[in-house]
């Protein structure tokens, strides 16, 4: 498992952000019967300068559960996955917080291949 943290970004620069673009280098394979999946997460840290109470700005950082964007296999080793953050309330909430800054924590998990269909984040396209 592996993670990338974006900070130091304008909430309305990250609600912006309508895609993400997951793709594997050339000449990297994923061990066969993997796939690499990547979620992301809100972190909300209060500014120790301000007074403010407000959902997200509370005495210490604020975290959300890590949210599935998408996957990749090596028969698919790129995708274009949206991100849904314009519209995504908690997020919203965050960004109004004048009181806080925010990261976004992106995730990624090398897993099997059959725990990644049976989230539906990839098909099956096996007939029965």
């Amino acid at each position: 498992k592996f993670s990338l943290v974006l900070s130091g970004i304008s909430g309305a620069d990250i609600a912006s952000v309508s895609e993400l673009v997951f793709f594997l280098l050339p000449g990297v394979n994923l061990p066969t019967d993997h796939g690499a999946m990547l979620y992301w997460q809100i972190i909300s840290t209060p500014d120790q300068t301000s007074m403010d109470s407000t959902p997200f700005s509370d005495q210490g950082p604020t975290m959300t559960e890590f949210e599935l964007v998408g996957a990749i296999t090596n028969d698919r080793p790129s995708g274009s996955f949206r991100t849904g953050w314009a519209t995504n309330e908690t997020l919203s909430t965050a960004i109004n917080s004048v009181s806080s800054s925010i990261t976004i924590n992106l995730g990624v998990s090398i897993e099997h291949i059959s725990s990644i269909k049976n989230i539906g984040a990839i098909k099956d396209n096996t007939t029965h």
